[in-house]
């Protein structure tokens, strides 16, 4: 089968979107690249989301419905998984949407790479009325082997190298893998597994990813338990980067859970949540004991350890302001 052919599952995880479904799956059963199998994933709706879904199911025979009890972004994806037949696999949440050529593109990409999977850029939006710029028809690629991929889950570039939904994997790619049900920021576990299995990732440098920023998502509701998921899921990364052989990324991981956990403790003062604050402490001087900094560049390894025994002064440095 030529690969310009291949099916590609979209799995669509639905949980009280009905204001922004129709937009989601438009942006699906709009696509140049018509051969897709969509799975919508109603997991529990209590709204008209699951109704409009099925409605869905009857306008266009490339979609599939699943209804099932409330269990969570994870299960909804893993039932999903379950679900597949295509050759490729991609995600997307059901109030985001997807760029009209966008798997066309990425299809391209992957069959002139014969890469393991293609990475698209995201666009922020907020709420309704937003439209994708109209791209060339022509596009810049960038491959890279697996230690330039993973070196992204710790830089400028972790966002589009951590979430999944900018992404056309190969099945063979994901294999066994699934999302951790009942933990949050579920997309650094899954990508940190699969994308360790990666050869190589092309990037398509085009935005056609659409991001919906609203207030009642996951990410944005104001969770204090968000601060140990945030850190629970940093050191997901850090402990499986030890798993591979690839030791050159140890520190890139060390220092990145460090600096990050001493911003995230500078925020839980600044929101008034001490105990917070005293909990990433401690979770702090913990792992930086047990780190080797030597191999830290020397600005990473001065604010290490400013935030290890001057945390006055290091949020002096990079706030402005002490605390």
């Amino acid at each position: 089968l030529c690969m310009e052919n291949a099916l590609i599952s979209v799995i669509v995880p639905v949980y009280n979107v009905a204001a922004y479904l129709d937009a989601c799956v438009g942006s699906l059963t709009g696509q140049t690249y018509k051969n897709l199998e969509i799975i919508l994933i109603d997991d529990g709706s209590t709204d008209q989301s699951g109704a409009l879904c099925d409605e869905w199911e009857k306008r266009d025979t490339r979609i599939r419905v699943v209804h099932q009890k409330n269990q969570g972004l994870s299960a909804a994806r893993n039932r999903g998984l379950e679900n597949i037949s295509g050759e490729y696999v991609a995600f997307l949440d059901s109030d985001d949407i997807i760029y009209e050529d966008a798997y066309r593109r990425m299809v391209k990409a992957l069959e002139r790479t014969q890469a393991d999977v293609a990475i698209c850029q995201e666009v922020l939006f907020y709420e309704d009325g937003f439209t994708f710029p109209a791209y060339e028809a022509v596009w810049r690629e960038k491959t890279e082997d697996r230690v330039q991929l993973l070196k992204h889950l710790t830089d400028a570039w972790n966002v589009a190298a951590v979430i999944v939904n900018n992404k056309l994997y190969r099945k063979n790619l994901i294999g066994e893998h699934s999302f951790p049900v009942g933990r949050k920021m579920e997309d650094n576990y899954f990508n940190m597994d699969v994308l360790s299995d990666a050869t190589r990732a092309v990037w398509v440098e085009q935005k056609l990813y659409g991001y919906r920023q609203r207030k009642g998502s996951i990410m944005n509701d104001g969770d204090p338990d968000l601060y140990l998921a945030y850190r629970d899921a940093l050191l997901y990364l850090r402990n499986q980067i030890r798993k591979t052989s690839l030791k050159e990324l140890y520190p890139l991981f060390d220092s990145y859970f460090l600096r990050n956990m001493a911003r995230k403790r500078k925020q839980a003062l600044h929101r008034g949540m001490s105990d917070m604050a005293a909990e990433l402490k401690r979770f702090y001087i913990q792992v930086y004991n047990e780190t080797d900094t030597k191999c830290f560049p020397i600005k990473d390894k001065l604010n290490i350890w400013l935030a290890r025994y001057c945390f006055g002064a290091y949020c002096l440095i990079h706030f402005g302001k002490n605390l």
